[in-house]
């Protein structure tokens, strides 16, 4: 297993681990479209999509094609934003859209991300082990930055 700092999680080891966090007997399907305004050395590409149906989470670079996709604009804080809303859910997610991290096209189906994915340190640590990384260190900086964590 390899060892991992949250801090250091890269975007493609964080989407290797989305599959493990999909709600069990989740039925909808979602697309989002996530570009990343910022150069972060830990995102190889500025844009991504990741489709979630059912149980089953696809992904890959680039924009997806699917006229019902959600876009998500990360503007500010790369993976460490993700990671925010991720561990602490919609509350993360609203304070970072009120101060300008994140855009997204519908906020509706932006919300669904946390009812189809399970969030919480917990589950994301459970996830990225089943996808082969042991958290070594839990802390984000960009939640104490916020006051969130």
């Amino acid at each position: 297993m390899t060892q991992v700092a949250l801090k250091d999680l890269t975007l493609p080891q964080l989407l290797e681990a989305l599959p493990y966090m999909v709600t069990p007997g989740n039925t909808l399907t979602y697309t989002y479209d996530v570009t990343f305004d910022e150069t972060d050395e830990r995102v190889t590409g500025k844009e991504f999509w990741i489709r979630i149906d059912g149980e089953v989470v696809t992904h890959g670079e680039g924009p997806s094609n699917d006229p019902e996709a959600t876009s998500f604009q990360v503007i500010r804080g790369g993976v460490e934003t993700i990671l925010a809303m991720q561990t602490e859910g919609l509350r993360a997610a609203t304070t970072l859209m009120i101060l300008g991290y994140i855009f997204p096209s519908d906020i509706h189906k932006a919300e669904a991300w946390f009812k189809i994915l399970q969030n919480g340190q917990a589950s994301l640590a459970a996830a990225l082990a089943k996808a082969g990384y042991e958290v070594t260190d839990s802390e984000i900086p960009l939640l104490a930055e916020l006051s969130l964590g």
